[in-house]
C-alpha cells in the first residue's frame, strides 16, 4: 500500500461521492441510466480508486493510468453526446441534431472535463502536498522540468484519444442510420412522447 495515506483517503472520499453521480443525474435530468452502464462506471471507480491508489496499480501495472484516462475520455464523450441528444429531444421538439455537431460537442465536452480534472489534481498537490500528478517517484525523487509535466500532458493526450474514438464512433453509427449509437440514457417524457434512441 502506498505511504501517501492522505491521497488514498482523499481519493476514497471522492470515489464515494462520485458513486452518487448516476442517481443525481437520473433525478436532476429526469433520465434513466441502463444497468450495464452503471456497472461500467462503478467498475471504473473501483479500478481508479481501490486498485489504482490503495493497491498501487498506478505504479505496479504499466500504463494503468493511461488505460483509465482513455476509458474516462470515452465515457465522458458518451455522456456528452447523450446529454446533448436528450436536450435536443426535450428542448427542440424532437429535432435531431447533425451527427457531426453532436460528435464535436462530445469531444470538446470530454476534453473540458479532463482539463478540469487535471486542475483538481494540481490544486490538491499544491494545497495538501499530495502526489496526484505523479511528480514524485516511489523512490522519493522529484521530477523537474519537462518530466514534471509529462504525466499531465500524457493524461490529456489519452483523454483526447478516448474522446475521439467515442465521438467518431458515434458519428459513424449515427450516419449509418443506427439510431443514436446505442444511447445509454433515455429521457422520460410525459404524454407518451418519444424516447431517445427511437
Amino acid at each position: 500500500m502506498s505511504g501517501n495515506y492522505a491521497l488514498i483517503i482523499a481519493q476514497l472520499i471522492l470515489g464515494a461521492a462520485a458513486s452518487r453521480l448516476p442517481k443525481i443525474l437520473e433525478r436532476r435530468l429526469k433520465i434513466s441510466i441502463h444497468t450495464p452502464v452503471k456497472a461500467a462506471f462503478f467498475a471504473f471507480l473501483f479500478c481508479a480508486v481501490f486498485l489504482g491508489e490503495v493497491l498501487d496499480f498506478y505504479y505496479r501495472v504499466p500504463h494503468w493510468d493511461d488505460m483509465l484516462h482513455c476509458a474516462s475520455g470515452a465515457m465522458t464523450a458518451y455522456l456528452g453526446y447523450t446529454l446533448l441528444n436528450a436536450w435536443g429531444e426535450c428542448k427542440l421538439g424532437g429535432v435531431k441534431l447533425p451527427p457531426a455537431l453532436v460528435a464535436a460537442f462530445a469531444f470538446c465536452f470530454a476534453l473540458t472535463v479532463g482539463g478540469v480534472w487535471e486542475l483538481y489534481e494540481f490544486t490538491m498537490d499544491g494545497l495538501f502536498g499530495m502526489n496526484m500528478q505523479k511528480a514524485v517517484l516511489q523512490s522519493g525523487d522529484m521530477l523537474i522540468g519537462h518530466a514534471a509535466i509529462a504525466d499531465t500532458m500524457q493524461d490529456l493526450a489519452v483523454d483526447c484519444l478516448g474522446a475521439a474514438l467515442s465521438s467518431v464512433g458515434y458519428a459513424l453509427s449515427a450516419r449509418q442510420k443506427r439510431g443514436d449509437a446505442g444511447l445509454i440514457f433515455q429521457q422520460h417524457f410525459s404524454n407518451n412522447s418519444p424516447t431517445i434512441g427511437r
